[in-house]
């Protein structure tokens, strides 16, 4: 006789199961989820314009309701354009990246993204980016960042510090081109813009020896010295934090 040796099963407690309500997609977001499919798969492509509110709804099987709101949302999302008039209608649009800029700004005025996570990120981000610069830019290219810091330095001698304070991020700017790598201009590209909407709102007074710093740097990167030239660069981001926060507190006080 054959017996059972193994444990014996509890019996179950049906009320410890919790199930969560099934939800039903709403038309327009399937409409949006499918135009989208449509172009990451490349047969929509920038330019082409979309079929009429009512040729779609038949297609879809919905209101003409659901996809004007599917339309507002690809809109909103920068993924297409709404044109009136003769010839106009909804048209696919190529990928802005201020798109991405304005979203980390919007997360950093929300303080979803804290300033010492951002300082952080900019820090790796803009070493990795030095690198690069430093395998693949040319001598022109480094002309374009003594072009900025002797502009820096002009603004500085005619006492014009407000267009000073906002200009001297640019430098960040033509850093990011040199890279040659879209990705990475457009993520130091975010990063700086947080910086200089704080700059702009905080009316943060100008740093000492910015410019001598930058013509340093600029010889470490000419002289294919990544290293020399990140430790530079660190070195003033820590610094720019430190006096960003300082000149905010100041603000908050008043």
């Amino acid at each position: 006789m054959v017996t059972d040796s193994s444990p014996p099963v509890a019996d179950s407690d049906p009320a410890a199961v919790q199930f969560q309500p099934i939800r039903v997609r709403r038309g327009f977001e399937e409409i949006y989820d499918r135009i989208r499919a449509e172009i990451a798969a490349g047969r929509l492509r920038p330019g082409d314009r979309l079929p009429a509110e009512r040729e779609m709804a038949t297609q879809f099987g919905v209101s003409r309701q659901a996809v004007r709101e599917a339309l507002r949302g690809l809109q909103v999302s920068g993924l297409i354009q709404s044109r009136v008039g003769v010839g106009g209608g909804s048209f696919i649009l190529k990928g802005d990246p201020a798109l991405v800029i304005r979203g980390l700004e919007d997360l950093a005025v929300l303080g979803t993204l804290s300033y010492d996570s951002l300082l952080e990120a900019r820090i790796l981000i803009t070493s990795d980016a030095v690198r690069l610069v430093c395998e693949r830019a040319t001598s022109e290219d480094f002309d374009r960042l003594d072009a900025n810091t002797d502009e820096l330095e002009i603004l500085t001698q005619r006492g014009l510090l407000g267009e000073r304070a906002h200009r001297r991020v640019d430098f960040y700017q033509i850093l990011s081109e040199i890279t040659h790598n879209e990705v990475f201009a457009l993520l130091l590209d975010s990063l700086t813009s947080i910086v200089r909407m704080r700059i702009d709102t905080s009316n943060v007074p100008p740093m000492e020896g910015v410019i001598p710093l930058r013509r340093e740097f600029v010889e470490a990167l000419r002289q294919r010295r990544a290293e020399d030239a990140i430790r530079l660069l660190v070195g003033h981001f820590n610094r720019l934090e430190a006096h960003l926060r300082k000149a905010e507190q100041s603000a908050a006080s008043d």
